[in-house]
């Protein structure tokens, strides 16, 4: 299967890489929706590349598709970052939403153990992870999200799970984020805002309390009065500005800028 990507080069060469995830439940979005942060980003040092994935239809859930895609498009920003002007060594995964749930659960089952990769091959570990209203956990969006019309979230897990939650166990442990936590997982930073309606709030903030259980060096950074997609409904405003400094800093202290 051929999926797009979307390359942001900076000017300088030998640039930390960013590996971008989108949202959009699984069902939509692409890999430019984001293009003026990820712009930002480039302009800023960082070789940026944005991956697709298969999304789910009425006839193909992608709950085990998608996971594989991103593991092929980590293959081929291993492969073709240096032709870029990245350094490889010194990558980060981030996501948002759907996106966010693909980089948690990439980066950290990368660091749990060796394993088979989906392309076969040899991949550089994420040095990082920053992820924005991450769908960690598919069935507290089932139950509790906020229903958009046309956004529903029933119908997003239904969509990716290929039925009801409940009809599907395994399945939903597969995408759940807690699957893979470890103590070896990457430095993480989580952006989210604490109005999320959609993504709840509240099960995000359970996730980060169980990471740090558990080990992981995770940090939570909370935008107030916002919902989800915060950033890309006011692309302007001062929690989309503050999202892309608070993400610089994290990364330059994790030793990923330039």
């Amino acid at each position: 299967t051929e999926l797009p990507v979307a390359v942001y080069k900076p000017r300088q060469l030998q640039a930390p890489v960013l590996m971008y995830i989108h949202g959009g439940g699984f069902m939509t979005g692409s890999i430019t929706e984001s293009d003026s942060e990820l712009r930002w980003f480039a302009d800023n040092g960082w070789l940026v590349i944005s991956v697709g994935y298969r999304l789910w239809t009425k006839d193909q859930p992608t709950w085990n598709l998608a996971p594989a895609d991103i593991e092929c498009a980590a293959l081929w920003v291993e492969n073709n970052a240096g032709k870029y002007g990245g350094d490889i060594n010194r990558l980060a995964v981030l996501g948002d939403s759907a996106g966010g749930n693909l980089a948690i659960n990439y980066s950290y089952s990368m660091a749990r153990q060796k394993r088979a990769h989906a392309c076969g091959g040899e991949v550089t570990l994420p040095k990082a992870v920053v992820v924005q209203y991450p769908a960690v956990d598919p069935l507290a969006i089932y139950d509790d999200g906020f229903p958009i019309k046309e956004f529903e979230p029933e119908m997003l897990v239904e969509g990716y799970l290929g039925g009801s939650p409940y009809q599907h166990p395994l399945r939903v442990e597969a995408v759940s984020s807690y699957s893979y936590i470890t103590e070896n997982a990457p430095p993480t930073l989580i952006i989210e805002p604490d109005k999320d309606g959609l993504v709840p709030t509240k099960s995000v903030y359970q996730f980060v309390d169980e990471a740090k259980l558990k080990g992981v060096n995770i940090q939570l950074v909370k935008i107030p009065f916002a919902n989800h997609v915060y950033n890309q409904i006011a692309k302007n405003s001062i929690g989309s500005q503050g999202r892309l400094t608070i993400t610089a800093n994290f990364l330059k202290r994790n030793g990923l800028a330039q």
